[in-house]
């Protein structure tokens, strides 16, 4: 049962990372688009 709770807290925090990441790329796409626009 340990290894279970330590594998979704790795997963939670593996998710969480991704969506920093994907915020972080899409803030800068955005950041592209206005300055060509």
């Amino acid at each position: 049962m340990e290894n279970f709770a330590h594998t979704a807290q790795v997963r939670a925090q593996i998710v969480a990372a991704r969506q920093e990441c994907a915020a972080y790329f899409w803030r800068g796409e955005f950041g592209l688009f206005s300055r060509r626009a």
